[in-house]
Order: structure tokens, then C-alpha cells, then sequence
């Protein structure tokens, strides 16, 4: 298992927009990426995009 980084546009409506980074371990950046949205997705209150997908 290779460790990507995952970077997101994260935005709160009370906080305003921030940077977040994430720890991902898959085999390939394509399934990084998939994991990767999958958080995006995940998010419960505003909103969160993918920025980056990057080997560790």
C-alpha cells in the first residue's frame, strides 16, 4: 500500500473556506482518488472539493 495525500476545499458557513489535508493509503492514485471523493462526499455540514491527489 503506497500513502497519498489528499488536499480538499473545505467551506463552513459560520468559518468561511479552509484548506484540509488527508492521509489515504491505496494501491494506485486512481483508487486514492475514488477513496478521496468518497470523503468529499461524506461531508456532513457545508461543503468539501477535491483539490489534489498526491504520492507521500
Amino acid at each position: 500500500m503506497k500513502r497519498f495525500i489528499a488536499t480538499f476545499n473545505r467551506y463552513n458557513p459560520q468559518l468561511g473556506c479552509s484548506l484540509r489535508t488527508y492521509t489515504i493509503e491505496a494501491r494506485t492514485i486512481a483508487s486514492a482518488t475514488k477513496k478521496a471523493r468518497a470523503i468529499a462526499d461524506a461531508c456532513p455540514y457545508g461543503s468539501m472539493s477535491l483539490k489534489s491527489v498526491e504520492l507521500a
